[in-house]
């Protein structure tokens, strides 16, 4: 009788590796191909911007002119205009970016904190306004949760840093770990992405580029493929001013008691006692200083009557934190709460600026620049 070899213990190992390998390839195939680009058009999540700011280093890092990168909310992303600040410096040789995010706080962007030294940028700005410094409590748990599976889609090893013990236990399980839960990013937006691909398929019957939608002109962000992408992380789409569309009657009421009402609210009452989004953003400077990446702290302006509406020291913590995070070697500050050059014609909304803002904000940016000295 003929007797069937055995399989060795290494073997099976051989096996076990092999794999290993071809799953961690299938779901890197998975992400890159199929989620990502779902989350880039605004299909799996209601902007594309909330998943765009890995990418977007990515491509910083491959440009040879010196790189200037504003990051924050949607404060930065309405107040800061890339090709003006790249026009406006002296060297002629740099090229600024805008990575502001909607509904973002630090301790959100600060998972980026490695992609972004790994970039080498020249200059980091760096929101800090009284929303950046809101109890992590008072932030909405699926905004929490949405940020970060869709952040941990996009990490790599290189990634991972001090800002994990910055997060509570409890988010910590959004992470994807390096080994310990690999794959829950992927394993959350699967379902959806594939069923949304077979959709397009059928409904395209097959055709040419069946995979591809029209984009949002203003809730979806090109693929990094694409050849409008780094215009847009310069300047990204942005809607038309909210204020200008209001009614006499209806702007009355805005300036007189939505205003007043909207700067009681905690985010505009900043406590730096256990706060969580100042920690990010120590991590985040600390960081910055250690790699010689020179951080300017920007406070964007409000609307004058957002600011006149204002108890006094209500911003005190505010004007604090900025001081703790000057400490760090090669940040500095400007704090534009309290510039007397803007005025309601320049805002968007109430926190918000509009074109005229923005251009006011070029301005006062580049000469910070060149007066603050950076080696751009």
């Amino acid at each position: 009788m003929e007797i069937e070899p055995q399989t060795t213990i290494s073997e099976v190992i051989y096996s076990i590796i092999i794999a290993t390998i071809v799953m961690l390839l299938l779901a890197s195939a998975f992400s890159n191909f199929l989620i990502k680009p779902l989350t880039y058009d605004g299909t799996l999540v209601r902007s594309g911007r909330y998943s765009f700011s890995f990418e977007a280093w990515d491509s910083i890092s491959q440009h040879d002119e010196a790189t200037i990168v504003a990051v924050g909310s949607s404060i930065t992303q309405y107040g800061f205009n890339g090709s003006c600040i790249g026009n406006q410096n002296l060297n002629n040789n740099e090229i600024a970016f805008n990575l502001g995010i909607p509904g973002s706080y630090p301790y959100l962007d600060m998972i980026q904190t490695e992609r972004a030294i790994n970039s080498d940028p020249k200059l980091i700005l760096l929101e800090l306004n009284p929303i950046n410094l809101a109890m992590v409590a008072g932030i909405s748990e699926d905004n929490i949760q949405l940020r970060l599976t869709l952040g941990s889609l996009h990490l790599k090893t290189s990634d991972y840093g001090g800002w994990e013990e910055i997060l509570t236990e409890e988010h910590r399980k959004y992470i994807d770990g390096i080994f310990d839960n690999r794959y829950n990013s992927e394993s959350l937006y699967f379902d959806d992405s594939l069923e949304e691909m077979i959709t397009r398929y059928l409904d395209n019957h097959g055709s040419q580029e069946w995979w591809n939608k029209e984009r949002d002109w203003y809730l979806s962000t090109p693929h990094p493929s694409d050849k409008e992408w780094d215009e847009y992380l310069s300047n990204p789409t942005l809607l038309p001013d909210y204020l200008s569309r209001l009614s006499g009657e209806e702007l009355t009421i805005y300036e007189n008691e939505t205003i007043p009402s909207l700067m009681q609210r905690n985010r505009y009452k900043p406590d730096l006692d256990n706060n969580l989004n100042l920690k990010a953003l120590e991590y985040m400077v600390s960081r910055f200083s250690e790699n010689g990446i020179p951080t300017l702290l920007v406070s964007y302006p409000i609307h004058p009557l957002a600011m006149d509406a204002l108890e006094a020291s209500q911003l005190d913590e505010h004007n604090t934190s900025i001081e703790r995070l000057q400490s760090y070697e090669e940040v500095s500050a400007v704090n534009l709460m309290w510039e007397n050059n803007f005025t309601g014609n320049d805002f968007y909304d109430y926190e918000h600026l509009n074109w005229n803002g923005r251009q006011k904000m070029c301005s006062i940016i580049s000469n910070e620049i060149r007066e603050t000295g950076f080696k751009i």
